[in-house]
């Protein structure tokens, strides 16, 4: 009964052969989603050690339509503060 439960919960997210868009923001859509050390806003979800060096308050939004298909557009939105004694706090979303 336990091996079952853990094999019904592996399969709660959904499976992909390939993921393709993996980075986001302008600057790691045009290095081709190879964004693992940035140190910009995007690092929220490309590179969240990144976020260390963040010195000012940050909000970033894009919009991109991959491989210029109408069916494939995503979208996301990250926000990041440096607090004072505490280190950088982020927060971002994202909509495929």
């Amino acid at each position: 009964m336990a091996a079952y439960l853990f094999v019904a919960g592996a399969w709660d997210k959904p499976l992909a052969a390939q993921q393709v868009m993996t980075g986001e923001g302008a600057y790691s859509s045009s290095m081709g989603h190879a964004s693992v050390t940035s140190t910009n806003i995007w690092s929220t979800t490309n590179n969240p050690a990144g976020l260390a060096l963040l010195e000012t308050p940050a909000v970033g939004i894009y919009a991109e339509q991959p491989f210029a298909v109408e069916g494939i557009q995503m979208g996301g939105m990250s926000t990041a503060a440096p607090i004072k004694d505490i280190g950088v706090v982020g927060l971002s979303g994202r909509i495929l």
